[in-house]
Parts: structure tokens; sequence; C-alpha cells
């Protein structure tokens, strides 16, 4: 016997209906014309998975009638989070930035990472190799600006790389940078050296932009950025991400195909566009700024994913944000962990003195990885604790969030967030069906 699962829905529009399952991610677009599908579907509508012919139908979208699918959507979790194999890293060589965007809420000064705890870290990382093993590895470049410490960065890639040589381990790096302080040779560096993605911010068209995210002595870099951005695509042969995070307010829309055409123009496949409202984050221009209202911003965070699938471009970061363990934040992975500038392990990448009293969960002290557990276990069980929320047990997006949304803000507040755009969950994943379309078409 079979029912539908409860992560299970079915969303109507005008040319059929799209069928998808938060705990297992399929999705399947059924078309008006499809007659053979037409007694499948109905049968699903109405809860009776019995009389399902098609398999894949069954497999996506029912399960069998005794499981408790709350329990086995919690296993799931921690077996695949609560493994010691998969180590990450965020790390904050120093708190330095050449920008001065006006959002900004980093405290901006002259800290950089010692030699002495990046030493430290290496040798924390082999000795966690061989006392735990290691199958996936990776660390993201963070900051400040992380690239002004490009030498750090050299320093600890060529001695990993030189210890996993030849180990059975996948390791693999990353950045979250401003993208002006990029070479030619240090792209091609990157690139031989396992870097594989990279988060680089463009604000819309070069005004908005400019205004936004000038140089700390006021100059524009809209045309600095995107020429790094041309010299990373014509590395032909290689296979990497790049994400071009877009934050945005009201003034971003007028100009935003600007940067869409001169993304379709230069760029190809591999460059990806990411959509974020600007907030109040905590800086010195917050009350300053002019921001998207909370109600609405999944609404406009839609029609800009929109906008740039008419240009074929691929908002790829926002609809994977809904499919299975993609919402639960870095900050309660298990076996990741931020360091910072001080050489102190947190959980959030932000340095603090009052976040700090439960973000700093660990240290490199003794050359090993150790930390607090109880500290620890704030951050990585769902909800903060054995037990989960009736609400989230109910949720129908447990299996994407876990109740892992934010664990800081859950910490600081004693409950949890749970994520906004939620509710435009269908109309997101419709997007992702049209720009599949859009490019089986252009093929």
């Amino acid at each position: 016997m079979l029912k539908i699962s409860k992560y299970t829905v079915i969303h109507e529009v005008e040319d059929g209906v799209l069928l998808y399952n938060m705990k297992n991610g399929a999705q399947i677009f059924v078309n008006n014309e499809e007659e053979k599908l037409k007694g499948d579907l109905l049968s699903l509508k109405k809860k009776d998975c019995d009389n399902i012919e098609n398999d894949i139908f069954k497999k996506a979208f029912c399960v069998p009638d005794d499981i408790d699918e709350v329990q086995e959507v919690m296993a799931s979790y921690y077996k695949q989070m609560f493994d010691p194999t998969n180590l990450s890293f965020i790390i904050m060589p120093n708190n330095i930035c050449n920008f001065r965007c006006k959002y900004c809420y980093q405290e901006h000064g002259k800290k950089v990472i010692s030699d002495e705890n990046i030493d430290k870290f290496i040798k924390a990382i082999k000795n966690y190799y061989y006392d735990h093993g290691l199958k996936d590895f990776y660390i993201e470049w963070f900051g400040g600006e992380p690239f002004i410490s490009f030498d750090i960065i050299k320093k600890v890639t060529d001695n990993l790389n030189s210890f996993f040589y030849g180990k059975n381990v996948r390791y693999h790096y990353g950045a979250t940078t401003n993208g002006s302080l990029f070479s030619k040779d240090q792209i091609e560096y990157l690139l031989n050296n396992q870097f594989d993605f990279f988060q680089i911010t463009i604000d819309g068209d070069k005004e908005t932009h400019n205004s936004n995210r000038p140089l700390s002595d006021g100059r524009p870099t809209w045309n600095i950025i995107f020429d790094n951005l041309k010299t990373f695509n014509s590395f032909k042969e290689f296979d990497f991400h790049i994400s071009i995070r877009v934050n945005y307010n009201n003034e971003t829309f007028a100009g935003i195909n600007e940067l869409f055409d001169a993304i379709k123009d230069n760029l190809d496949s591999r460059f990806t566009v990411f959509f974020h409202t600007i907030g109040k984050w905590g800086g010195e221009n917050d009350e300053a700024l002019d921001v998207i209202d909370y109600s609405i911003e999944p609404y406009t965070t839609v029609m800009l994913m929109e906008e740039a699938i008419k240009k074929g471009i691929e908002p790829l970061t926002n609809y994977n944000y809904y499919n299975p363990f993609k919402r639960v934040c870095y900050a309660g992975l298990p076996y990741h962990f931020t360091l910072g500038s001080d050489g102190k392990l947190r959980k959030c990448n932000e340095e603090d003195e009052e976040l700090d009293k439960f973000n700093v969960v660990g240290t490199i002290e003794n050359e090993r990885i150790e930390f607090n557990l109880y500290k620890w276990s704030r951050f990585v069980l769902p909800n903060g604790k054995i037990e989960l929320e009736n609400k989230c047990k109910e949720c129908i997006n447990l299996p994407v969030c876990f109740a892992q949304n934010c664990p800081k803000s859950r910490i600081i507040n004693g409950n949890n967030r749970c994520p906004n755009d939620f509710i435009v969950t269908s109309e997101v994943l419709m997007n992702k069906y049209n720009y599949m379309i859009k490019s089986i078409r252009r093929k």
C-alpha cells in the first residue's frame, strides 16, 4: 500500500502541472498535451497512489503507507551531515577591504592572520586527515577582501595540494570576493590549483553598481570587475562556476538589462546570477538605505529571475535554494568552521565581542581542530536540541532547511526564523523549468 508523500506539491498553471517533492528533489512538469499521464495525475491529486501506473510518479511522489516521513527525513540529515570525513572551512585572512560599499556591515581595519596561525591550520588539517580520514575537503576564502592576502591563499593552497596529492580526497577551493584584484596570472594559478567556485558581486548596471560599491577612494569598480570576469571566461579549458551576485533595491530594476546584456554577450554558461535584496545588516549607513519591503522581496526576486531567463542567463543559486539540504546555513554544518583573522574557530563568519561568547566554538592552538562540544551542538543540532519544534515537524520545507536556516538567529532570539521566500517555491521552480526549456530550444 502506498500514500502520497507529505512533501509532494501539485502546482497547476495554464500550460500544465508542476509536480515536485521537497524530500527527494524530484521535479516534473506535465504539459496539458501529455494525454497518457492525465490518469496518473488525477490519481495523484486524489492521493490514490496505488492506482498510478507510471513508476516514476510512484517513486518520486509516493511512499509506503507505514513510513513516518519526518523520522526518515531527520535520519537522512544525521546520516549525511554528521560525517567527519567531509570537512570545510571559511577562512578570513584579513578584515581589510579596498571597497567602501554603502550597505557593508563589516568593521574594516588592518587585521591579518599571522603566519603562526596559518602554519597551525595547515598542520591541523594534516593531523585531522591522519586522525579521522577525509573524503571531501573545501576552503572558501572570505574577508575583508581575501585577495589582498593572495600570498596567504597561495601558501595554504600549495601546502595542502602537495599534502593531498595522490590521496583519495576530493580537495577544492572557492572564494567570495569583490573581484577587483585579479591579474591574469593569478586567475591561471587559481584555476590550475583546484579553485572551482567564486562569488563576485555586481549590483546591476554601471551607475547603480558604482554608486553602491566604489573603491575606498571613491573611484568606480564595474569595469574593473567585468574585465576580470572576461579574463576568467577566456580560460575555456577549465570547469568552474562563478555566481554573479546582484544585491538589489528599488534602484536596481531600471538598469538591470545592462548587466544582463553584458553577461549574455561576453560570458558563457559557467557564469550564473544570484539575486539578493540589500538589507540593513548592521552597517553605519543602515538608516540611509532604500531597501525592499521584507514582505514582497520573494516576489521581486522572482521578477529578476524571470528577466534573466528571458536573456538566457541562469539564476542557478536562487532556485538551488529549494532543493533538499540547500537551506542549511553553513554555520549549521557540523564539520564546517570559520577560521578568523585572530586564529579562532567560529561557526558564523562574523567577529563580534557579544557574538563571540557563543560563536567561538574551538581552536587550532594545539595544531588540531578542537572544539567545545556544547557550543558546537547549539549550532549543529536541528533546533539546537534533540527534539524539533512541532511547526517544523509539520512543515513541508523541513527537508530543505531542517530548522537550520539561521542557527545564530535561533540562539539569539530563542526561535527558528523561517525563510520568507518559501512562499514562492512553486514560482521559482517554474522559472527553473522555463530556463531548461529555453536552453534546450537554443541547442
